[in-house]
C-alpha cells in the first residue's frame, strides 16, 4: 500500500484489445497528438510541438498470470517492440495491407506471439494505483533471461529472494511513462483474482492517450525480502 517499484515473474495469457494496441504520439514528448486538418498538435503544455507528421507507438495492455492470480500490465513502445520485434508502424501497415486477416483477428496476428511466454517485469505502483483504484500497471523494465525468471518464479521459498542482478543485455529499460524515483530495493510478487483466459475480439485501430484511465483488479503483496540482521 505504498509508491514502489516491484518485480513480478509472469507469463502473457490475454490481450487486453478494448483500448486498441498503439496511439499516434508526438515526436518529441510521445505523447498522444491532435491533428487539426494537416498538422498534428502536441497538447502538452511543456511541449506543444506542431509537425505535419506524428509517430506510431505501441501502447499495449495485457493480462499476465501467475500462480497465484493475474494482473493487467501496460506495456509501452519500446517493451512490445522487444517483444514483437516489429515497429508499431511497420505491424500497422502490414495489418492494413492484408485485409482478409480482419474477419478472423482484428489486430495484427502478429501480437499473438507473445502470448503463454513468460517475462519478468518490473512494474510501478503509483499513487492513483493505491488511492483512486486505478488497476493497471505500467512495466518500466522488462527481460526473457531464463536463469532469472526461474530464480523469482512465484514457487520459489520466499527466503531466496533477494534483488535480481541485471548485468547483461536481455534487461529491457522501459519508457518512463511513470517516474520510477525509488531505488529497486523490494522484489515483490502480486496475487490477484483470475480473469478470462482469451483473445478479446475487438476493434483495435484506436488512438488513445496513454494517460487514459484503464481497468484491472487490485495489487497485493504475498511476499516480502528477507529481513536481514
Amino acid at each position: 500500500m505504498q509508491e514502489c517499484p516491484c518485480w513480478i515473474v509472469a507469463s502473457i495469457e490475454n490481450l487486453e484489445l478494448e483500448k486498441g494496441w498503439s496511439y499516434v504520439s508526438c515526436k518529441k514528448c510521445q505523447k498522444k497528438v491532435d491533428k487539426l486538418g494537416n498538422i498534428y498538435q502536441c497538447p502538452n503544455p511543456k511541449c506543444k510541438h506542431e509537425d505535419y507528421s506524428a509517430v506510431i507507438r505501441y501502447k499495449l495492455q495485457v493480462r499476465v498470470l501467475d500462480t497465484t492470480g493475474s494482473v493487467s500490465l501496460l506495456l509501452w513502445d519500446r517493451e512490445t517492440m522487444f517483444l514483437i520485434g516489429k515497429s508499431a508502424k511497420e505491424l500497422k501497415e502490414g495489418f492494413l495491407e492484408n485485409t482478409g486477416a480482419v474477419e478472423k483477428y482484428p489486430y495484427p496476428v502478429e501480437l499473438n506471439n507473445i502470448l503463454q511466454r513468460k517475462f519478468m517485469f518490473k512494474v510501478i505502483i503509483k499513487r492513483e494505483n493505491i488511492h483512486l483504484q486505478k488497476e493497471v500497471y505500467s512495466v518500466v523494465k522488462l527481460t526473457d533471461e531464463e536463469q532469472l525468471i526461474n530464480k523469482y518464479s512465484s514457487d520459489q521459498p520466499s527466503d531466496d529472494l533477494t534483488e535480481p542482478d541485471f548485468n547483461n543485455n536481455q534487461v529491457l529499460d522501459g519508457e518512463k511513462e511513470c517516474e520510477d524515483s525509488t531505488e529497486d530495493n523490494d522484489l515483490t510478487d502480486i496475487a490477484h483474482t483470475p480473469a478470462k483466459i482469451g483473445i478479446t475480439n475487438t476493434a483495435t485501430m484506436v488512438e488513445e492517450d496513454p494517460n487514459a484511465q484503464l481497468s484491472g483488479n487490485k495489487m497485493k503483496r504475498v511476499f516480502k525480502k528477507k529481513k536481514t540482521t
